[in-house]
């Protein structure tokens, strides 16, 4: 060891340099761990965008040319609709938004049984922690399959939230997409939802509105987008392009908007100079209700849970907590907002047209054609081992070709009766194709059959059939009894569908007979005691429609 000397000639042992080390990381951990959180943060923010961008191009692909997304499907469900006046290029996207939501379509489970669900389910953003784990089971990942498919792609977004009590539910705590969570009263039930604030901003020391900052949804024009308000839009929001009016149907756009919100960055003020250079830098502070003026009002129909949401004294922070969902972190000994950014991505799709649509269902009394005023009862019933017609006599929509398409002297759709029956009791309701429906038909039936006395027997036959030109066409649902059913009276609902090329007379080529189509049904006892069963009261279980769907 190297000994020094003083001038005196005295020795000095050097100072310890002990904890140096530990002294110079304690001094650069905190900013090694700002760096670090800042990663965290940017690659939460790029996880969402990408998660977004894959739910909105998953969303549109389900919804271009779905099959129901046509005006023959919005008729249907909405009975206020005029046929004559409604079309697609007519429809609004309120419309368009409530069809998702409500209109039922069938899917086919792992199980092999049939599900009823919407194409989208808003009420679906909330769900309590126990439906949570059954939805996202690893062991059992088919049971996913009981959300409607678009609500599939947003779950992967979806938080922790402490604060929420979902509807139904008495346990604290629920897991939802990100935004604020609000109330809806659809049919008289009220369920949780959620919309996302579009929050204000400055650029150059002028206001921004926060709608003007969406690329699909712009400012005070909200007529064409829905939910949607002057600061605020729905995670999936329908939009209504502008010009979409066509001849293969009206283009809407479906936007996906996701807040994300890092807990590990925070939000700051930034004001700035004429030259846009920043002066300051200031952490927003938590406090919901210098918001209430900024954000104004909801979009129609929705409203805050009364009470508003409570603070669970369980937590202390989250990202997403609060009235309107934006979230506490602590930093610089204060409540401090996290930083916050909505992406959005929109994806288009197509309302079809349909050119000529009819829906006809059962009705018991119509007018009778030979006395003035007067009504006739028709028969429900079905006799034992019959090729009977269903008599839907109720014309509940109607909808013509141009007559310019249409040499014949009525170009609309024509239901014919025969000639055996004196009154509305005996018609046939046979569809003549005219001349401009040449080509391709979509035929849909329901038919919801009971005993007409005592019950039914175990191995009963029901079948409906389509007929053209009175000869048996196609098959288009059968059942056939099972052993439970023996010695009930449960109503038995049968439901199908075919697609059909029908010919009609062509003056310019050689002649041929127009197609007439019509739907029978057919039953049959397999016992020695035959018994007849009949059609029930349902209306809304007992129709048939006709969709032309175009040329060959």
């Amino acid at each position: 060891m190297k000994i020094r000397t003083t001038a005196i000639g005295t020795t000095k042992q050097p100072a310890s340099r002990s904890g140096q080390a530990l002294v110079e990381f304690a001094i650069i951990s905190f900013v090694l761990s700002a760096m670090l959180a800042g990663l965290l943060g940017i690659l939460v923010l790029a996880l969402g965008s990408f998660q977004n961008n894959i739910a909105a191009e998953g969303a549109g692909r389900i919804l271009d040319g779905h099959e129901e997304l046509s005006e023959l499907s919005l008729l249907r469900h909405f009975d206020a609709l005029i046929p004559e006046e409604f079309s697609a290029d007519t429809a609004t996207a309120e419309q368009v938004y409530q069809f998702l939501n409500e209109y039922q379509i069938a899917y086919e489970t792992s199980a092999g049984s049939t599900e009823l669900l919407p194409l989208y389910d808003e009420s679906l953003l909330v769900l309590s922690s126990e439906r949570w784990q059954f939805l996202t089971d690893p062991d059992d990942p088919a049971n996913v399959k009981e959300v409607p498919e678009i609500n599939r792609l947003l779950l992967p977004s979806y938080v922790y939230d402490p604060d929420t009590i979902p509807a139904g539910s008495t346990d604290q705590g629920a897991y939802r997409y990100p935004g604020a969570v609000v109330e809806r009263t659809v049919n008289g039930e009220t369920y949780n939802t959620v919309l996302i604030p579009i929050l204000d901003d400055t650029l150059n020391g002028e206001s921004v509105s926060g709608i003007q900052r969406t690329f699909n949804v712009k400012s005070l024009i909200t007529t064409d987008a829905y939910p949607a308000a002057q600061n605020w839009v729905g995670p999936v929001t329908i939009v209504k392009s502008p010009g979409s009016t066509g001849t293969a149907g009206a283009l809407f756009k479906l936007v996906v908007f996701y807040p994300s919100q890092p807990a590990s960055m925070i939000r700051l003020e930034i004001v700035r100079d004429a030259e846009n250079r920043i002066i300051s830098q200031t952490p927003v502070e938590a406090n919901d209700s210098d918001l209430d003026s900024q954000l104004g009002t909801l979009p129609d129909g929705y409203g805050f849970p009364d009470p508003a949401l409570e603070a669970n004294p369980q937590f202390g922070a989250s990202s997403s907590r609060g009235r309107y969902g934006l979230g506490e972190s602590f930093a610089f000994s204060k409540t401090i907002r996290p930083y916050r950014r909505v992406f959005e991505t929109a994806s288009l799709f197509q309302l079809q047209k349909d050119r000529l649509i009819a829906k006809y269902g059962f009705i018991h009394q119509v007018d009778d054609p030979l006395i003035s005023g007067g009504t006739t009862l028709v028969e429900r019933e079905i006799p034992d081992g019959s090729d009977s017609i269903l008599r839907f006599l109720n014309p509940l929509l109607e909808r013509g070709f141009d007559p310019s398409l249409d040499d014949s002297p009525d170009p609309r759709l024509r239901l014919a009766s025969d000639d055996s029956g004196s009154s509305g009791n005996g018609q046939e309701l046979k569809l003549h194709v005219p001349r401009s429906g040449q080509g391709n038909w979509r035929v849909t039936v329901a038919a919801a059959f009971e005993p007409k006395n005592g019950s039914w027997e175990t191995g009963h036959v029901l079948e409906l059939w389509l007929l053209r030109n009175g000869v048996r066409e196609q098959l288009l649902a059968k059942e056939t009894l099972p052993s439970s059913l023996d010695g009930t009276s449960e109503e038995i609902q049968l439901l199908g569908q075919t697609i059909i090329t029908a010919s009609a007379d062509d003056v310019d080529t050689v002649a041929v007979d127009e197609d007439t189509l019509q739907v029978r049904v057919y039953s049959k006892t397999p016992g020695v005691n035959p018994y007849d069963v009949q059609l029930t009261d349902a209306s809304e279980r007992n129709y048939y429609t006709y969709e032309y769907l175009g040329d060959q």
